[in-house]
């Protein structure tokens, strides 16, 4: 969700999708790592496409994405979309250890 929400994007998993997910990932008895692949795997065109396209404003992830039968339902504005502000400061890392700028 905050990787689109920076970039200006609603990202809205349906309860369905969300299960057949959750199932996927008990089937495969992989547990949390295995689920967090299944979910970047229906996001992966998603997390190419959000950033090049700033019409876009909502994705909309249904079982049907889920299961491989149809792309994600995409709703678009006219206007580009505005990015979100991070509230965290910039890191730079220095000899391996992080430091605030």
């Amino acid at each position: 969700h905050k990787l689109f929400e920076l970039d200006g994007v609603e990202l809205e998993f349906e309860e369905d999708a969300l299960r057949v997910m959750a199932k996927q990932a008990m089937d495969r008895k992989t547990g949390a790592r295995g689920l967090r692949a299944i979910i970047e795997g229906v996001l992966m065109d998603l997390m190419y496409r959000v950033p090049s396209d700033n019409t876009i404003r909502k994705c909309i992830i249904t079982k049907a994405v889920v299961e491989g039968k149809e792309e994600p339902h995409i709703e678009r504005g006219a206007a580009p979309a505005q990015k979100m502000k991070s509230g965290k400061k910039n890191a730079r890392i220095r000899n391996g250890a992080p430091e605030t700028a």
